[in-house]
């Protein structure tokens, strides 16, 4: 069957017609067809037996029938006592073949006219022939086999409905977001293995979701921050043969490559951080040394500039992705020396407590407008565009940090510390007892 839905009816209707089949072919007096011996049964025939005897010996042959007639009158059946040559005692006539018929000693046997049974006590014979009565569930209870089987229809069509629908809703959810509206979720909320199925596809619409905003979000910020550069990059390549000092020209185009080179990569770094998070790994992180190599790589950078970096590290750790912590720590403590002043400081704290994890880096610059220091953490945002020129920032490198930390559970923000600003990094701490060895970098950086 192509439909679910088509399926389940077709089995419940072959189960339906079988069982309405059972009741018409077995059903009549069910409880006649098998009986056992001494059982209530047996003991009222033996019963009418005794009394159809005695009809016989006290009031004759028309004591006998008038006995057998009020038997028939109140019960639905017909009775017949035979002789040792089993003739009927009222009318004579050779009922011996119907007598074989009820002398099954389990079931009850079943002829044209009713339900045989036959009793026997020494050379005398009681046969009595059941018919079954309208209501008893024989032909005459077909209304009530026609009622069963429409109630037994119905509660196989709800059943059938309901197990089909959400079924059938799933499978449109899945058409609409094949089409291309990938906000859409499938709203069944059951505990069976279609809630599960239901549940995996919002799971999986969730990650493609993730993968497609993330990939449209890259060709956007491409298209949209390669414009100046390339332009820029346009205008000195043109100018260079005929610079005066083409020396300063060659300089100029390599600073633009360099610029562009670091765009692409904070690009893809973002584009990968906001992929799908249940890919993201979850080792074993020793901050202590993450920084600590953040700090050493910085150090000619900051040495440059004539500051010096200062940190106190506590020995803690977390569970995550190195190479995105790793990106973090250093673009807030590389963003930290850039606008720094000469012969200034950047502290760098590393805490925790028993929940969580704290790495403070603060600069001795000018710091940022009040109303900045959260939209800092947008991408592409830049509080002063003329000074992010000068030292080459693409306005990115707070925004990796920002979603590198909240893949980490964690949180950051910015504060002016008068003078400077201050970042501060805000990590689950890692408190289990049994911690693998941690390696001293991280490989993917390295």
């Amino acid at each position: 069957m192509r439909s679910l839905y088509g399926a389940l009816l077709t089995w419940f209707g072959v189960l339906l017609a079988v069982s309405i089949g059972i009741i018409v072919i077995f059903g009549p007096m069910a409880t006649l067809r098998v009986s056992s011996r001494a059982g209530p049964l047996e003991r009222t025939n033996f019963l009418f037996l005794h009394q159809a005897r005695q009809a016989l010996t006290e009031r004759g042959t028309p004591g006998l029938e008038a006995y057998l007639k009020s038997l028939s009158a109140d019960l639905p059946a017909r009775y017949f006592l035979l002789d040792s040559s089993y003739r009927d005692l009222v009318t004579g006539e050779d009922r011996a073949q119907l007598a074989e018929v009820g002398r099954s000693k389990w079931f009850v046997r079943r002829v044209e006219a009713g339900l045989v049974r036959t009793y026997s006590e020494g050379s005398i014979h009681l046969v009595s022939v059941i018919q079954p009565r309208a209501g008893d569930g024989g032909a005459g209870g077909l209304p009530y086999i026609l009622l069963v089987g429409a109630v037994a229809a119905t509660l196989c069509w709800l059943f059938a409905a309901r197990l089909a629908r959400p079924v059938r809703e799933l499978a449109r959810t899945m058409e609409a977001f094949g089409k291309g509206h990938t906000s859409v979720r499938s709203s069944i909320r059951r505990a069976d293995e279609i809630g599960e199925l239901a549940a995996s596809f919002n799971t999986m619409a969730d990650r493609m979701e993730a993968l497609v905003a993330a990939e449209r979000r890259l060709l956007q910020d491409v298209s949209h921050e390669l414009q100046s550069p390339l332009a820029r990059l346009a205008v000195a390549a043109k100018l260079t043969p005929h610079a005066a000092d083409r020396q300063a020209a060659a300089a100029r185009l390599q600073k633009e490559i360099h610029r562009i080179s670091e765009l692409i990569a904070s690009l893809l770094v973002l584009t990968r951080a906001e992929g799908d998070p249940a890919q993201q790994r979850n080792d074993h992180v020793n901050l202590r040394t993450l920084v600590a190599e953040v700090v050493e790589d910085c150090e000619l950078e900051a040495a440059e500039k004539d500051c010096r970096i200062a940190m106190v590290l506590a020995d803690c750790s977390t569970r995550g992705n190195c190479e995105l912590l790793h990106r973090a720590v250093e673009n807030v403590l590389r963003n930290a020396v850039r606008y720094s002043p000469a012969g200034g400081v950047v502290d760098v704290r590393l805490s925790s407590d028993a929940e969580r994890v704290e790495i403070g880096v603060r600069d001795r610059g000018p710091g940022v407008p009040g109303d900045s220091l959260e939209r800092i953490f947008a991408p592409f945002y830049r509080v002063e565009h003329s000074r992010d020129e000068s030292t080459g920032g693409t306005g990115l490198g707070l925004s990796l940090v920002k979603r590198a930390v909240l893949l980490h559970r964690g949180s950051v923000h910015a504060t002016n510390s008068n003078p400077g600003l201050q970042i501060s990094i805000h990590l689950p701490a890692d408190n289990s007892q049994v911690h693998l060895p941690a390696p001293s970098s991280c490989p993917a950086i390295r």
